[in-house]
């Protein structure tokens, strides 16, 4: 096992960004969290992105910090995520943070668009100690060329993780096909039975299934498609990669209430 960096983690309230594990993080600390007790929100951006995209897309900065939560989005420009080796770096990372700030370790929650999702299922799959939910959007079941997460190996996850899961149903980028084996993967593997159909409207439908040991798993899919990746795209916001501002869902909104409502002692 590689040794780990020990990085200079020194932090005041607002954003800052820090290097650290050879890769660089933007953290914004909101003023009530600088001396401990709040979560932490990782929101990472696709691939070849960097956290002031995955800003743009999510809001999460303000959402996270309003709730109580330090906000960290991983930058990666120019390049692809590396699995699983850049999920070890945050996972070394956030370990340090989670010190250095006192976070509450019972709600550290993941979330990430396209490659961004794909770590956070890589999270699910080989860091479940760490987090208490997921929310990835955009991605699909683990393959050869984007492995992510693969229910069909045993005691892969090591525990149940609660989780919201979106993907467009006109994505093209990823197809929707392979986001709906990802979904029947976490079903039968945690013997989820259908309990509630959150919504169910023209544009979209919005499912919670729940495990025998009350683990959620809820699964957004979606028609809306916008700006220049299509249906590839975060409901809600209207940059580069959004469906746009007037969907019925905004993805940040909606992962932030899930994180809240979903600490992992709970």
């Amino acid at each position: 096992m590689a040794a780990v960096e020990e990085c200079v983690l020194a932090f005041g309230a607002g954003l800052s960004t820090v290097e650290c594990e050879g890769l660089a993080f933007d953290v914004a600390v909101p003023e009530n969290c600088i001396e401990g007790s709040c979560g932490v929100i990782v929101d990472v951006p696709g691939g070849r992105e960097d956290g002031e995209a995955a800003e743009l897309h999510t809001g999460m900065q303000e959402l996270g910090n309003a709730a109580g939560y330090v906000v960290v989005q991983p930058d990666n420009p120019g390049r692809w995520w590396a699995y699983p080796a850049d999920s070890v770096r945050m996972r070394s990372f956030l370990d340090q943070l989670i010190e250095a700030l006192e976070v509450d370790q019972n709600r550290v929650h993941i979330g990430g668009h396209s490659a961004g999702g794909n770590m956070a299922w890589v999270f699910v799959c080989d860091h479940a100690d760490l987090i208490a939910s997921a929310a990835p959007i955009g991605t699909g079941a683990s393959t050869e060329e984007d492995p992510s997460c693969d229910f069909d190996i045993p005691g892969h996850p090591s525990e149940e993780v609660d989780i919201f899961f979106a993907h467009g149903r006109n994505d093209s980028m990823v197809p929707f096909e392979s986001a709906l084996a990802q979904r029947d993967l976490v079903v039968t593997t945690w013997n989820m039975t259908e309990t509630e159909i959150l919504a169910d409207e023209p544009t979209y439908l919005w499912t919670r299934w729940t495990s025998p040991q009350g683990t959620v798993f809820e699964f957004l899919e979606f028609d809306w498609s916008g700006g220049s990746l299509g249906g590839h795209c975060y409901p809600g916001a209207s940059a580069t990669a959004g469906c746009g501002s007037d969907t019925p869902v905004h993805y940040g909104e909606a992962a932030v209430d899930f994180y809240i409502a979903h600490p992992k002692d709970e």
